[in-house]
């Protein structure tokens, strides 16, 4: 190696710094040490994260050449990377086939140096490679030593140039074509730069905007506390270098005041330290309006579900939160999340439920759920449960739907199966009944009592006749103890009303005999002893000739006798008044 090569090396890189600092260096080595190839590269990661080697100067032969791009794994760089400095003597070719530069040199030799930042990351690298033997490796660390940490630090600075070289050119296209107002600031609070929607809402050019201080903008000479507060603001950003977000109320002469949604922007300081800010605001006035419009039509719609007994509810998944969205009555209160929810329900129901909403968050099905809600008192409700994720992004982070109180609609659908059941079983009876009109008296009645207290679910069922002032049981049915009874006769002194209210009435219906007006002398001598609580006494025959009774009756509770079931009494009344 030439012994005055590093004098020359210093005073080719004695006043130069950047860009021409690496043509100086390259050229230099290329050319005094009659390498075949010098290369200067800054790294930096792809997207799927392998470094990248981008050229900042090339010599190839001792004359300069377009800088090339190479991926590290594919040649000796990716050793520099690991070693911080790698020599490899040649042949190289066969050992990196992959590596087109090693592969134009038949005994390629190779010497490489990783370059770091202050935080020790690898930001450059410096390759020679020759057709021949290089200089012994000590010497050429002998030559670079002085210019390593150098070239370091141009890296560095050039790629921080670079980055703010992009942020200037991004920031200056968002001013140019943003639809919001927006104005970069000096430290002193001077326009440096303006929107285009800024220049249009202020009603002035950008000529006349650049260089005035923003205080002296026309909404805030109007408003000095508002400028106050303003100033304030801008210095609390630059001092502690964080975005600060609020809402700007700016008068409007003759008009509603303009709502402005400020934010303020602390931007990277030059060299020389301006502390700029951009100010980035949007009108909100319409938003905001249409907000309070919003929400008075969803008080409305509240309260109008509310009078309907329909509950709007939300469900946050991610947080597992569940929210009422109108007035809630008490059966409904205390839901708060996915496991309070499912609480009121029984277990088959409550799982059925949760796999709903699970489909529902994961796929966006809507979906809707029946069953018995149990309230906070322990009151079953019937309720209709119905909900969607919301908006269109899966999985759904949202769920919403309704929740609607169908007690008193289902208690109406059961009644109204009941009553049709009833009928069938009423219908087959009185089928039963003319089937048997040829048999025996006795065996007709026989029939009759047992199919009446089985298809209509009655405790007893009996039929008497009247023997002057008494009645003579015919036939009796005990439904509980599935006996067929004979029972003795009944006075007037034991059930007076069967003899005095009943040949002027029809029928006689006490749900609650024991406390019924009409039926409850009769509880010690004839209600208890059979213990009856219901009793529904049809009379046979005609009021001027009543030929007997027929008695049905529920034990141990209350019963509500329906009309089709004193109809259906009627009915057998008028069979059995043609058999006796």
């Amino acid at each position: 190696m030439d012994p005055a090569l590093p004098q020359r090396l210093a005073l080719s890189c004695a006043t130069v710094q950047d860009q021409a600092l690496f043509e100086a260096l390259t050229a230099c080595l290329a050319r005094q040490l009659a390498l075949d190839y010098v290369a200067l590269s800054r790294l930096a990661p792809r997207k799927d994260g392998r470094l990248v080697a981008h050229g900042l100067a090339l010599y190839r032969g001792g004359e300069p050449c377009p800088a090339e791009d190479y991926l590290l794994e594919k040649g000796p760089g990716q050793l520099t990377l690991e070693q911080d400095r790698c020599r490899l003597d040649g042949p190289l070719y066969r050992q990196f086939p992959r590596d087109r530069r090693l592969g134009q040199y038949v005994d390629a030799s190779y010497q490489g140096w990783l370059l770091r930042d202050a935080q020790q990351t690898p930001i450059g690298l410096l390759c020679l490679i020759h057709g021949g033997p290089l200089p012994p490796p000590q010497a050429l660390d002998d030559l670079l030593a002085p210019y390593l940490p150098r070239l370091s630090d141009e890296l560095q600075r050039h790629r921080q140039l670079q980055a703010r070289a992009a942020h200037d050119q991004r920031q200056q296209l968002l001013l140019e074509h943003s639809l919001t107002l927006l104005a970069l600031l000096d430290a002193d609070g001077h326009l440096l730069s303006v929107s285009q929607a800024l220049c249009q809402a202020l009603g002035s050019p950008e000529s006349a905007l650049l260089g005035r201080p923003l205080w002296s903008l026309p909404p805030l000479v109007q408003d000095p506390q508002l400028a106050g507060e303003l100033k304030q603001s801008i210095k609390l950003v630059r001092r502690q270098g964080q975005r600060l977000r609020r809402l700007l109320s700016l008068p409007s002469p003759g008009q509603e005041a303009r709502q402005l949604d400020l934010v303020i922007h602390p931007l990277p300081d030059t060299a020389e330290g301006t502390g700029r800010v951009l100010l980035e605001a949007r009108d909100i006035s319409h938003w905001l309006r249409d907000c309070q419009q919003q929400m008075q039509e969803r008080s409305q719609l509240a309260r109008a579900l509310q009078q309907t007994g329909v509950l709007a509810w939300r469900w946050e998944v991610d947080a597992d939160r569940w929210h009422w969205l109108t007035p809630v009555p008490t059966a409904f209160a205390g839901v708060t999340d996915l496991a309070s929810l499912l609480a009121h329900w029984s277990a088959a129901e409550g799982a059925q439920l949760a796999q709903l909403l699970a489909r529902s968050w994961q796929q966006g099905d809507a979906w809707q759920f029946e069953g018995s809600w149990q309230g906070k008192d322990g009151t079953p409700l019937w309720v209709r449960l119905q909900g969607a994720a919301e908006g269109g992004q899966l999985p759904a982070s949202r769920l919403w739907g309704l929740l609607e109180n169908r007690d008193q609609a289902h208690r109406l659908r059961q009644r109204q199966r009941q009553r049709e059941a009833r009928l069938g079983r009423e219908l087959d009876l009185l089928s039963l009944c003319q089937l048997q009109s040829g048999h025996p008296l006795a065996e007709r009645l026989r029939q009759v009592c047992l199919a009446c207290a089985r298809l209509l679910e009655l405790d007893r069922v009996s039929v008497w006749r009247y023997r002057g002032r008494q009645l003579e049981n015919l036939h009796s049915f005990h439904r509980p103890s599935d006996r067929h009874v004979q029972e003795p006769s009944v006075t007037p002194a034991q059930f007076a009303a069967l003899f005095d209210y009943l040949p002027a009435q029809p029928f006689l219906d006490a749900h609650h005999a024991r406390v019924d007006p009409r039926t409850r002398e009769a509880n010690a001598s004839f209600l208890a002893p059979r213990q009856i609580q219901a009793l529904l006494a049809q009379r046979i025959g005609s009021t001027e000739a009543p030929l007997g009774l027929l008695l049905l009756a529920q034990e141990h509770q209350p019963h509500e006798w329906q009309d089709d079931e004193i109809e259906l009494a009627h009915r057998l009344a008028q069979l059995l008044a043609q058999w006796l």
